[in-house]
């Protein structure tokens, strides 16, 4: 489940649902640090419709994130 969006029903016996997939990569020649700043981290919003992620998309330079936006379907 590496390098994934996962969503979770917060139940006692819940669904999870895989979202998508980051693109979300670090490199062993970065530091901790560096690598920490490449993990994708995301937020939905208040609505439940759309999730913001950042990713370093395969991209090893320094300091290298864009956001990304999934839109889910609203029920």
């Amino acid at each position: 489940m590496d390098t994934q969006l996962l969503m979770v029903e917060l139940k006692a016996n819940p669904r999870i649902w895989r979202i998508a997939h980051t693109h979300s990569y670090f490199s062993r020649n970065y530091d901790a640090e560096k690598n920490y700043f490449a993990e994708a981290f995301a937020t939905i919003n208040s609505k439940g419709t759309k999730i913001y992620y950042g990713s370093n998309w395969g991209n090893f330079v320094a300091d290298y994130t864009e956001t990304y936006q999934v839109k889910l379907p609203e029920y």
